[in-house]
């Protein structure tokens, strides 16, 4: 849904164009990035994103800095991120019942982004262990690939590694 919503906003442009026209060049990347799309070639929202982790990194600033690129040209609006990765409501939350809620590890979600309630910071969850982590309080961005295989423990090392990332950020402050 909300890619569609996005496709409506941006015209006749669609999303995974607007991702490369408008965000990808815009922020330096050195090679394409794929994004899965459905039979009507609309982005497959919360899935299914392929990049570089040399791209991965700039992107991650760019989303630290709001929507500003390297050169501080303002891409998307600064107001996006505030909505997108704040929680706002306990309709961000992930009900117990849902099979995305990590007991060891709760985190809201919101615009693609995970939130983490009562803390500035959110990540994107890839799968098997990749991750764009902001912390905007620390100004760090990390990011991780990792290859987990199966999600048999991906709960579990979903927890150990949002663990890591915080202990990194705070033994560099």
């Amino acid at each position: 849904m909300a890619a569609v919503a996005a496709e409506a906003m941006l015209g006749n442009e669609r999303l995974t164009e607007f991702l490369e026209h408008g965000i990808w060049r815009a922020i330096g990347a050195e090679a394409s990035a794929s994004w899965g799309v459905d039979k009507a070639e609309t982005a497959i929202g919360p899935c299914c994103f392929r990049a570089t982790v040399r791209d991965l990194a700039p992107f991650g600033l760019f989303v630290l800095n709001k929507g500003r690129n390297a050169d501080g040209r303002q891409i998307i609006p600064s107001a996006w991120f505030e909505i997108a990765t704040k929680g706002h409501s306990s309709i961000d939350a992930i009900p117990w019942d849902n099979p995305s809620f990590n007991p060891g590890c709760p985190l809201d979600y919101r615009y693609f982004w995970w939130l983490f309630p009562g803390r500035s910071d959110f990540t994107a969850i890839g799968r098997s262990g990749q991750f764009i982590h902001i912390y905007p309080d620390a100004d760090t961005v990390i990011v991780q690939i990792s290859d987990w295989g199966a999600w048999t423990n991906g709960d579990r090392l979903q927890c150990e590694t949002l663990k890591v990332h915080d202990a990194l950020v705070k033994a560099v402050r």
